[in-house]
């Protein structure tokens, strides 16, 4: 998919054909980019570890549909495609050229001494998929193991945090279709629906150059008016760290103000490449005391378990892997484990560190 955006793909998706039979089951991903030439293919696409689109990023050069810096880097994700299955096909035109087909089969290759010696097929052609326009389309087949429900709901999860919950990118929308549809994404919460959920949320705007922050929080639970009052803060400009050395009671506070200082101490000593960022927190409580609060709280806290924690995105796309299960970069629950009522649990929040590429590298 972050091909896809590199290409200046408005959409891409990601189709499981005959998911439940292995035999005749295939992945197709397609997208209405910018597409490739034949030299393209030859020189980029089948150059391992190319930095084309290192140097584009270095360069800022900005795509020219939708003036996006590229998210790839190495240029060596596009072999991972062989984890999937034995045989892949890629069909791709750029504007003005014909159509460029590979043939790759992963198997016949991995019985060569060398690489050198194994066939690989590239032709050019009249356009046959790409008729009217351009774009890419990766298929592969004789995949290496069966799909289950389980690997196609945390794929279609996958999918759905390529983009911002909070915002979005209207530019880009990634999808994921089952044909046919076996009904194994049944149930599955929408995003949108589960931050309506949340008990706590906060928006925020730091200034490292300046090291304040600006914030708005709000307490605002589902079921409003039933058991609670709604509570709201607003701030601007509020400096961070200890502030005219004044004395502060609150231990916590004072580990705070220590931890905030020293980060402003890198920020200025170093050239981090980090101008002014945007933060977005949706924190839950899931306690026996409010779970009935919850029209879904079985949904809600399934989804949690799956996509807890705080992510980064750029320009609205996700950067990965911050935010995955396995990566507590924040070590909220770490920082929780002796004052539990004072801190956040990574399970319980759903939240975003949004960079702007002018301003971040």
């Amino acid at each position: 998919m972050k091909y896809a955006y590199d290409a200046d793909a408005a959409h891409a998706t990601v189709t499981l054909s005959e998911i439940e039979h292995h035999e005749d089951a295939s992945i197709v991903v397609e997208d209405d980019g910018s597409g490739m030439t034949f030299d393209t293919v030859l020189n980029v696409w089948l150059e391992p570890g190319t930095d084309h689109r290192a140097r584009q990023k270095a360069e800022g050069r900005r795509s020219p549909r939708f003036r996006r810096l590229p998210m790839g880097e190495k240029g060596i994700g596009r072999f991972a495609v062989h984890k999937l299955g034995q045989e892949v096909e890629l069909v791709t035109r750029a504007a003005d050229s014909g159509e460029v087909v590979v043939q790759l089969d992963w198997e016949a290759m991995e019985r060569k001494a060398y690489l050198a010696d194994a066939a690989l097929q590239v032709v050019e052609r009249d356009p046959r998929v790409f008729i009217d326009g351009t774009g890419t389309r990766m298929t592969v087949r004789r995949l290496r193991e069966p799909w289950t429900r389980r690997m196609a709901r945390s794929l279609k999860r996958s999918v759905t945090a390529m983009t911002s919950p909070f915002r979005g990118t209207a530019s880009f929308e990634p999808q994921l279709v089952l044909d046919p549809d076996p009904g194994w994404l049944a149930g599955l919460l929408n995003p949108a629906d589960v931050l309506k959920s949340a008990f706590f949320h906060a928006k925020a705007v730091v200034d490292p150059n300046g090291w304040t922050i600006s914030y708005d929080y709000r307490f605002a639970p589902p079921g409003l008016g039933l058991r609670f009052e709604p509570r709201s803060v607003k701030r601007s400009d509020v400096p961070l760290g200890p502030q005219g050395g004044a004395k502060r009671r609150n231990r916590y506070l004072n580990q705070l103000q220590s931890t905030a200082t020293r980060a402003r101490e890198d920020a200025r000593n170093e050239d981090l490449g980090i101008g002014k960022f945007k933060l977005d927190l949706h924190v839950f409580d899931l306690d026996q005391e409010t779970r009935d609060l919850l029209t879904d709280y079985r949904g809600v806290s399934s989804f949690l378990d799956a996509n807890g924690g705080v992510r980064v995105y750029r320009d609205g796309i996700r950067i990965y892997d911050y935010g995955e299960p396995e990566n507590d970069w924040l070590d909220l629950d770490a920082r929780r484990v002796n004052v539990p009522a004072q801190r956040i649990s990574n399970r319980l929040v759903i939240g975003a560190v949004h960079l702007d590429s002018d301003r971040s590298l």
